[in-house]
């Protein structure tokens, strides 16, 4: 695990606790979801896309350098991120659902209460769905992500 212990140093990446993980990733959704308020939603959609992103780059990256791209998603990103991107994707969803409220009102409802409707989805959505997938992500990250990758490329 020496491999890894200078990452905190890095200034973008948090420490990797489990506290630190999770607060991590729960601050991004909390602000995708303020963000979608004040733009339709459409920044919640770039807040999701960027991670993803930088994950495509750097699978990039492992390939021209000629190493296997599949064996470093399989090993970076799995262990932990079949937990952590359903709960961005629904998240995501829902903040999207919340900034586009104001331009697309249910049916036999106000703005206002439409944008009420959907700012209590997102709470619910957030509270029971994204914090205990989150907590369960933030737990494998910590726990075997690193393992599988030293596991995987050979570091002791």
């Amino acid at each position: 695990m020496e491999t890894f212990s200078n990452t905190p140093a890095v200034g973008f990446l948090p420490s990797l606790t489990l506290g630190a993980v999770l607060s991590n990733n729960i601050r991004s959704l909390l602000l995708a979801g303020v963000l979608a308020v004040f733009s339709f939603g459409s920044l919640a959609v770039v807040l999701l896309m960027a991670p993803i992103g930088i994950i495509g780059f750097f699978a990039y990256q492992i390939a021209h350098w000629g190493f296997d791209p599949l064996l470093f998603l399989a090993t970076f990103v799995l262990p932990h991120g079949i937990f952590e991107l359903p709960a961005a994707i629904l998240a995501t969803a829902a903040a999207l659902r919340l900034g586009a409220s104001v331009i697309a009102r249910p049916p036999r409802m106000t703005v206002g209460e439409g944008w009420l409707a959907a700012l209590t989805d997102f709470v619910k959505v957030f509270v029971f769905v994204t914090l205990p997938l989150l907590l369960i992500a933030a737990f494998v990250e910590v726990n075997l992500t690193l393992r599988v990758v030293l596991w995987a490329y050979g570091a002791h």
